[in-house]
């Protein structure tokens, strides 16, 4: 049994931050993963972790279990390019679909101040569908969610030259 707000928190970031074997091709196994290379955030998210009943280990920026129901479960929520929020969490209270996109911006997010010093939250994707389902989050907590295509221009990531030809669009729901 798994506390309803521990769901919605690991979803959001297994949405921001998560990965399962098989979902680009390739070998199918039962590994489920979340990515984290900000230092900052590995405490919070063992913490979560740890509140869930399998066992994850940490190894090379990445938290991971190999659990076939879990995997099952999630690999049908597809991959970074093609993710989305399944109808369930759609329909949640907006308490855990608070604590769902508070995760995945804890992820993927950014926040920065406008004009007027307002908080605005902005979180980025490759998945279109994923940023249209943010964007419809958004706006059932009471607040708007604008979706705006960007391309990656060339830039330099931990000393190695990402070329913005072999990037994707990015979404980012403002």
């Amino acid at each position: 049994i798994i506390p309803s707000s521990v769901w919605a928190a690991f979803l959001g970031i297994y949405l921001a931050e998560g990965y399962c074997d098989g979902t680009r091709g390739g070998k199918v196994g039962n590994r489920v993963g979340i990515s984290q290379k900000k230092e900052e955030n590995l405490e919070q998210i063992k913490l979560l972790l740890d509140q869930l009943p399998w066992q994850f280990i940490y190894s090379g920026h990445t938290f991971l279990t190999n659990d076939k129901q879990l995997h099952d479960f999630l690999f049908p929520l597809g991959n970074s390019h093609n993710k989305y929020i399944p109808e369930y969490a759609k329909q949640w209270s907006q308490r855990l679909q608070r604590t769902m996109l508070d995760w995945m911006l804890f992820g993927d997010g950014k926040n920065t101040k406008d004009a007027h010093g307002i908080i605005i939250n902005t979180y980025a994707t490759t998945s279109i569908q994923l940023a249209k389902d943010v964007q419809e989050i958004m706006i059932k907590l009471g607040s708007s969610g604008t979706i705006i295509p960007y391309q990656p221009i060339d830039r330099l990531i931990e000393g190695r030259m990402i070329l913005a030809e072999n990037s994707h669009e990015l979404y980012l729901v403002h």
